[in-house]
């Protein structure tokens, strides 16, 4: 509100807002969470260009993508209507790009993340749409693109997809609400591997999405197996610091070493997260009889490279039904935290089972 009072100053004193003056309130309107009053003042650039025949005003990318990211932002199961109407905008940038208008890789990410955070199968397969999309747009103009990349150009300007926009279609699986989304974002992650370009290949978040598809996953039981298989997989995977890719098991050792030779590598280290997500897999897609073995594993290893923190023990305190189970999976844990304790209350927990997570 102070935002729009400054420009209503601005305006009584006989002042013309600038571009930017316009983009830095819209800007502040969508961090705000009020992107529909964001939208109102692009309307008002529009208009003053189209029919006011002020060409200073013309609003640009960086403009329309202010708007786009206040939709993202506020996006969620609730309001549906946040991801529609980020895919409006996106319509009316990718319709004027001759104007100066189009989208670029910033503008894709902020809309794939409006469509993940909604949470629906629709949206899924739009966000899957649209990557694809991308990749098309790129390929179209490839040549020009790698020009640019070669003098220097700004890669902002640019329609590239890289792991950042894979990963926003991995997140968009693992919150939808699909039985099979642990195997889609598992596909996904193979399609990423094989990339020929290597800022599209996986890195650790790309990891922990297939992961967190794994410990999210439902169905039958065929489903739930084969969604646990998978997330064992990737956990291994990330522990190892391996990039798990069905391609290379039908790879020679040469060419292995002459893909590293080719390709920079991106290192897989397990973070806090990978940790709670794959406890949570064990927890809610093992039978009764295993989760126990499973879970006191997971925790040791998690203890070992000092990354326990509140989201760890919470899955495998969810995962125990009372103190005795509490005490035989945490082992010398339950000495410094209950089963209903808040591990952030407990101070005497060892800096050295947590030292490289945050509590």
């Amino acid at each position: 509100a102070k935002a729009e009072d400054v420009l209503k100053q601005m305006t009584s004193r006989g002042l013309t807002p600038s571009k930017i003056t316009y983009t830095a309130l819209m800007s502040a309107l969508s961090r705000a969470g009020h992107p529909e009053r964001a939208y109102d003042i692009l309307q008002d650039m529009m208009e003053a260009y189209e029919k006011g025949g002020i060409v200073e005003l013309k609003p640009d990318t960086v403009a329309f993508s202010c708007v786009i990211d206040g939709w993202a932002q506020v996006s969620s199961i609730d309001r549906p209507e946040a991801s529609t109407r980020a895919l409006e905008i996106l319509d009316i940038m990718k319709s004027r790009s001759n104007e100066g208008m189009g989208p670029n890789s910033l503008t894709y990410t902020s809309v794939l993340t409006a469509l993940a955070r909604s949470e629906t199968k629709e949206n899924c397969e739009m966000a899957r749409k649209l990557l694809q999309e991308m990749e098309v747009e790129y390929d179209r103009s490839g040549k020009e693109n790698k020009n640019k990349e070669a003098n220097g150009g700004d890669q902002k300007s640019m329609i590239r997809p890289t792991h950042i926009q894979y990963n926003c279609v991995l997140t968009a699986y693992s919150k939808s609400q699909m039985p099979n989304k642990a195997i889609l974002a598992k596909r996904l992650l193979d399609e990423m591997h094989k990339h020929p370009r290597w800022d599209c290949h996986p890195d650790t978040i790309s990891y922990n999405s297939v992961l967190h598809a794994c410990a999210n996953a439902f169905g039958n039981e065929s489903i739930r197996n084969e969604s646990f298989k998978i997330g064992l997989q990737i956990f291994k995977a990330i522990l190892h610091g391996n990039q798990c890719d069905s391609k290379d098991q039908n790879s020679t050792s040469q060419d292995l070493i002459q893909k590293r030779k080719d390709e920079p590598e991106i290192p897989l280290m397990p973070t806090s997260t990978t940790f709670a997500l794959f406890a949570k897999c064990c927890r809610r897609l093992l039978p009764p009889s295993q989760q126990k073995p499973s879970l006191t594993k997971t925790l040791l290893l998690c203890r070992g490279v000092g990354m326990v923190n509140l989201q760890v023990v919470q899955q495998v305190q969810t995962a125990c039904k009372s103190e005795s189970d509490w005490e035989e999976v945490a082992g010398e844990l339950a000495g410094y935290v209950g089963w209903k304790a808040d591990f952030r209350k407990c101070k005497q927990v060892p800096n050295k089972w947590c030292c490289n997570a945050r509590r």
